[in-house]
């Protein structure tokens, strides 16, 4: 089965689970353009089991608008 783009943002985001991400970081990792990165976890910060902030990224230590998967999204 064939995986859409959003499901590989959230799979990504789903193998670190309680750690928050930029839209850049995200973007490296999964290996989509940065624009489609942002529309979709735009999209998932307004599910309930995940949340869109500013904040500091994990992975780049740079404060802005970051995006994480709640614990029971698992």
């Amino acid at each position: 089965m064939k995986t859409t783009l959003g499901e590989g943002v959230e799979l990504w985001l789903r193998q670190s689970v309680g750690k928050c991400f930029c839209d850049e970081c995200i973007s490296n990792g999964v290996g989509i353009d940065l624009s489609v990165v942002s529309h979709f976890t735009k999209r998932l910060g307004a599910k309930s089991y995940s949340s869109k902030y500013r904040g500091k990224c994990d992975l780049c230590s740079g404060v802005k608008l970051v995006t994480i998967l709640n614990r029971n999204a698992v």
